[in-house]
């Protein structure tokens, strides 16, 4: 039997082949006693050679990696008419990305808004480092939403039947518990309200599920998503939509939060769409990188959004003019504000 490590490792390999393009890796340095020889004056790189984007993204097995596929595959089938190519950078998500982009290793990451807002404003884990001033929103991408997943056993028909109920939260003190505990509050009761509150990682949430052990779980993932899958599939378990005065609190201004849905054409055991709250995965840059780059990034991405639609199912629902706006809380890069300028996407 195929271990899921090496599973995974050929089907990473085999996604980068589709693409077309490649995980950016650091080249390789030289011995101390050998340096490096100098290439001949016929290697060197043309002056028109493209300019060359790397897109930090996320691990191989989530939707960051294949969404930052995705948009280096429309960005490199119009390299003629703009000049650019992208490469995609594997990681460990939003915070390594910040960093990296930080410290001007990467020229564009995929971050959730809410690591957006907290890196612009220097809060939370950033205080000690402060503003990142520079950091630029390019355009706004698919959701992580917040799934909450009920065993088919439990009579639950809405969010406040889970009073009383033993729901797994997230760790204590992680970023999915502290959504978590907003997403309870918006609904008008706390976690003492439950009989047990677990904080098990995610990924021990669909075994807990399916054996039993709770009642409910909440996950924050993009969809299509292998672990809700395997809950629904495996074990009948069930989505639940929140409450809509509740998503109403959940999005007010000034909210890294984002109205979504579960769409139901994406599990087979989901009969309708579960409308919930998520948060927004956006394309970021630097003031770094130039204006001319970034317009004709941008465009090529919203003149190509059809393309972009059908390159992976979490990417079917985009809409232009939401992409415009929601979970930007960084200022536009000049460059993406010119193109929703002059297209009339904003003002």
């Amino acid at each position: 039997m195929v271990s899921r490590r090496s599973f995974l490792s050929g089907a990473a390999a085999a996604y980068a082949s589709l693409a077309g393009v490649a995980a950016a890796q650091p080249a390789p340095k030289p011995p101390i006693a050998q340096p490096a020889p100098e290439l001949p004056a016929e290697a060197a790189a043309p002056a028109d050679a493209p300019r060359m984007l790397v897109i930090g993204t996320g691990r191989v097995t989530g939707v960051y990696f294949p969404t930052g596929g995705a948009i280096c595959r429309v960005l490199n089938r119009q390299t003629a008419s703009h000049g650019l190519r992208c490469v995609v950078e594997p990681t460990d998500g939003s915070m390594e990305n910040i960093a990296a982009l930080r410290a001007g290793r990467l020229d564009l990451a995929l971050v959730q808004s809410d690591w957006q807002q907290a890196a612009v404003a220097g809060t939370g884990i950033y205080e000690s480092a402060g503003p990142f001033g520079n950091l630029r929103a390019v355009a706004s991408l698919h959701s992580d939403t917040v799934t909450v997943l009920v065993r088919p056993d439990q009579a639950v028909g809405s969010f406040a039947d889970l009073k009383g109920k033993r729901i797994n939260l997230g760790p204590t003190g992680s970023a999915l518990r502290q959504l978590a505990e907003k997403v309870v509050a918006a609904h008008g009761f706390g976690i003492g309200d439950f009989s047990a509150v677990g904080d098990m990682v995610p990924d021990r949430q669909v075994e807990a599920l399916c054996d039993g052990s709770i009642d409910a779980a909440m996950f924050v993932v993009g969809h299509p998503n292998g672990a809700v899958r395997d809950a629904m599939v495996g074990c009948g378990a069930r989505p639940l939509a929140l409450d809509a005065a509740a998503i109403d609190k959940l999005v007010a201004d000034g909210s890294p939060l984002v109205r979504t849905v579960v769409p139901a054409r994406l599990y087979p055991t989901m009969e309708e769409d579960i409308a919930t709250v998520g948060m927004a995965a956006t394309l970021v840059t630097t003031a770094a990188l130039s204006e001319d780059t970034v317009f004709a990034l941008t465009q090529a991405l919203f003149t190509g959004l059809e393309e972009l639609r059908g390159e992976h199912p979490a990417l079917e629902p985009l809409e232009a003019a939401r992409m415009v706006v929601d979970g930007l809380t960084a200022p536009l890069h000049q460059g993406a504000e010119r193109y929703f300028r002059e297209s009339g996407l904003r003002s």
